[in-house]
């Protein structure tokens, strides 16, 4: 029983790392170059040399139409150097991407050291999907010790973030803890959000 509660509470983490990726403002995400091209053949051109340029939005753009085949074939090897590129600017999403791909191991074997660097990273910025992506590295514990206490925290500042699973996943974790655990992942919680409302 314990053993496939584990397995739908992994499930549940991983929607909430990507959940946000999906549901993110297109207007905020999505570069002049697909906005403003017609065809798709004219938004791959557009958005290839944006992305050359150096614009983040583009090399985002770019990262997902390899990862899914958009007008380009599919690539994850292409859609994970376009993210690398938007993310070491500090584009959040790609952060994001970056890290999903690493911790799922989209070019070969999981990388849970880079995955963790790049949810880090993200979370730092407020990306939520990567906050429960970080809460999914303790839950679990693939590349970090396991700890149910911070994943519980993380959980709580991905539901404050914006993510709408995370409420559930929080739900889930909760049996784990003692009332004194999730006090206390709960203060972590509380302090992380407010020190980083300051910046």
């Amino acid at each position: 029983m314990k053993r496939v509660f584990c397995i739908v509470l992994c499930v549940a983490l991983l929607e909430i790392c990507v959940a946000p990726y999906a549901a993110t403002a297109q207007d905020e995400v999505l570069p002049d170059c697909v906005k403003t091209t017609q065809t798709l053949e004219a938004k791959v051109v557009a958005c290839r040399a944006a992305a050359k340029s150096g614009d983040a939005k583009a090399q985002y753009a770019l990262g997902i139409m390899y990862e899914d085949g958009w007008g380009v074939p599919q690539n994850y090897d292409k859609a994970l150097a376009w993210y690398l590129r938007a993310a070491e600017q500090g584009f959040a999403l790609a952060q994001l991407q970056v890290a999903n791909m690493y911790y799922e191991g989209w070019t070969g074997q999981p990388n849970y050291a880079k995955a963790l660097k790049w949810y880090v990273r993200a979370a730092a910025q407020g990306q939520a999907g990567a906050q429960a992506g970080l809460s999914r590295m303790y839950y679990t514990g693939n590349g970090l010790p396991k700890d149910f206490v911070l994943a519980y925290k993380w959980v709580i500042i991905a539901e404050a973030g914006g993510n709408e699973i995370a409420g559930r996943v929080r739900d889930s974790i909760a049996p784990e803890l003692t009332p004194a655990q999730i006090a206390e992942a709960q203060r972590m919680a509380r302090e992380w959000i407010e020190a980083h409302r300051a910046e």
